[in-house]
C-alpha cells in the first residue's frame, strides 16, 4: 500500500511540474502508461480502504446492538420487572436480580427497625 501511495504522490508531483517538448517525444507514452497505472492503483486502493471503513462500521453497530441488548437483559429479570437499583447496578453481569423486602428500603435482615 505503500508503493501504491508514494508511486501515485510521485505521478503527482510530476504532473505538476511543467514537461518540455524533448521530454513529450521521448516519454509521452510511457508517462501516459505511468498515469493511467497511479490511477488505476488509486481507484482500487480508495475501493479496497472504503470496503475496510464500511465493514468496520457495520461491525460497530452488531457490537453496539449486542451490548445494547445485553444491558437490557441485565436490568430485567425472568419476569419482566426492572432489576435496576442502586445495588444491582454495581453487580457483575449474570449477579443482578430485583430486590425486594428490606433490602430495597436500606435495611437488611439482620437490622431491626
Amino acid at each position: 500500500m505503500f508503493g501504491a501511495l508514494a508511486l501515485l504522490g510521485g505521478a503527482a508531483l510530476g504532473a505538476m511540474l511543467p514537461g518540455t517538448r524533448r521530454e513529450d517525444e521521448l516519454l509521452r507514452d510511457y508517462r501516459d502508461q505511468l498515469f493511467d497505472e497511479a490511477e488505476k492503483i488509486y481507484h482500487e486502493e480508495k475501493n479496497r480502504v472504503s470496503s475496510a471503513v464500511s465493514a468496520g462500521v457495520e461491525e460497530a453497530k452488531a457490537a453496539v446492538t449486542n451490548v445494547v441488548s445485553a444491558a437490557k437483559g441485565e436490568l430485567t429479570d425472568d419476569d419482566g420487572d426492572k432489576a435496576a437499583s442502586p445495588e444491582n447496578l454495581q453487580k457483575t453481569p449474570g449477579e443482578a436480580k430485583t430486590v425486594s423486602g428490606p433490602a430495597q428500603l436500606g435495611k437488611t435482615p439482620s437490622s431491626k427497625a
